[in-house]
């Protein structure tokens, strides 16, 4: 195994409950899923027996001398360290040494009143990524206020949200999420990116086609929440939450430090132009497509 790029090395931490499986002597199996796992040919010094007896010598704990006294006793070098880094974070069952993406950077905002804000904020909290949160619409005077820096923004709980809550949102770009209750089904989506993917506005002109109505409708349900039972509650801030995940690894891998940004444009989130439907008796999940819609000024359908 050789390296030729001269390169920090990152310490990579299995995952919980991953499996690291031995299946010869130069062949690993990473995971235990037939369709998902993901087997690796070892190239000498390198073995099987090497890469196990690694993983489970490194932690959170381990400093880079520690480390690299460790390659040296079984045999290996920093640049076959660093090949074999790449493969295993790669195969998404070990984490680097930090536990996941660098989320402390990243602005998150919650912005409802209801059971999916309570939960989903105490469920993204646990995983160590920090959200605010709020519920009035913005000053009459039109400054952004609070909302300024906020990278990613979660709708929450009202089947209609204040326009002037996604005109800023539109107008700084800021990327934002939908996840909300209608007669006992949880909807997550869409993600909106403002001027690529279809909006909030895009979404409304849809159902006025097929209602004439609509405006009418949606205007009487602006800051009204729906309903479900607590079962189809928790599953959707699950769902919300695994969106929530996807979209942070794109802002972090797209380097997005400060002010708005669009998660990385290489691995997409699942709900751009859709939505996720989860039912419950008989429990299915319903993906519905949303696309950008000519006559809204979003700009998306242009492009």
């Amino acid at each position: 195994m050789t390296a030729t790029a001269d390169k920090s090395t990152t310490l990579p931490v299995l995952r919980p409950g991953a499996a690291i499986l031995v299946r010869r002597a130069d062949r690993i199996q990473i995971g235990c899923d037939p369709e998902r796992s993901t087997i690796l040919d070892l190239t000498p010094p390198v073995t099987a027996d090497t890469v196990v007896a690694l993983l489970r010598y490194l932690d959170d704990q381990r400093t880079q001398p520690e480390l690299t006294r460790y390659l040296r006793s079984i045999g290996l070098t920093a640049a076959d360290f660093a090949v074999l880094s790449e493969q295993l974070l790669a195969s998404g069952a070990v984490l680097p040494s930090s536990g996941g993406p660098r989320v402390s950077h990243l602005r998150v905002r919650i912005h409802g009143r209801g059971p999916i804000a309570e939960k989903l904020a105490d469920s993204l909290r646990d995983v160590g990524l920090p959200t605010t949160r709020s519920v009035q619409r913005p000053r009459l005077t039109g400054r952004p206020g609070n909302w300024s820096g906020t990278q990613l923004a979660i709708l929450t709980d009202y089947h209609s949200h204040d326009p002037a809550i996604v005109n800023i949102l539109m107008r700084q770009r800021i990327p934002h999420l939908g996840v909300r209750l209608r007669d006992g089904v949880g909807i997550v989506g869409p993600l909106v990116l403002p001027g690529l993917s279809s909006c909030l506005r895009c979404a409304d002109h849809h159902r006025a086609t097929l209602d004439p109505q609509w405006p009418m409708i949606a205007a009487q349900l602006l800051g009204k929440p729906g309903y479900a039972s607590a079962a189809t509650i928790r599953a959707t801030v699950a769902l919300a939450h695994e969106q929530v995940e996807q979209i942070v690894a794109g802002l972090s891998e797209s380097g997005s430090g400060s002010g708005s940004g669009h998660p990385n444009a290489a691995s997409p989130p699942d709900l751009i132009d859709h939505t996720l439907e989860f039912h419950a008796n008989p429990v299915r999940l319903r993906r519905k497509r949303w696309p950008a819609h000519p006559s809204c000024t979003c700009g998306a359908a242009a492009r």
